[in-house]
């Protein structure tokens, strides 16, 4: 144990590194954990990880908005209106549309779109 903390100590822009590939490879991932907290509180089953990778296959790895290449986990009824983290309220969606979007429902956000003052 003391020799791994050493080692950790002595090589910190390599564990850096290490880490930085691991977050890559793994982004998916790290996504779900953020919503460990909110699944606690409102008491939802969650999403699992197998569950999300098959949900993005569901949508071809695509936004379920614009079709543009998904990186992000979208909640259909955002957490902040009392949607759950649920398998049934989320699906992939761009950078782009899942930030415009915000804390509206889908109808909302897109009529937001269509009509402007």
């Amino acid at each position: 144990m003391a020799n791994a903390r050493a080692w950790k100590a002595d090589n910190k822009t390599r564990c850096a590194e290490n880490f930085s590939v691991w977050r890559r490879a793994n982004a998916d991932r790290i996504k779900l954990t953020k919503y460990r907290r909110a699944c606690a509180v409102r008491k939802s089953p969650g999403v699992s990880l197998r569950d999300w990778r098959l949900r993005v296959e569901e949508f071809g790895g695509r936004c379920a908005y614009c079709l543009a290449p998904a990186t992000d986990i979208e909640h259909m009824i955002p957490l902040a209106r009392g949607g759950l983290h649920e398998l049934s309220n989320v699906v992939p969606a761009c950078r782009q549309c899942n930030a415009s979007k915000g804390a509206r429902t889908p109808l909302l956000w897109l009529l937001s779109r269509v009509v402007r003052p």
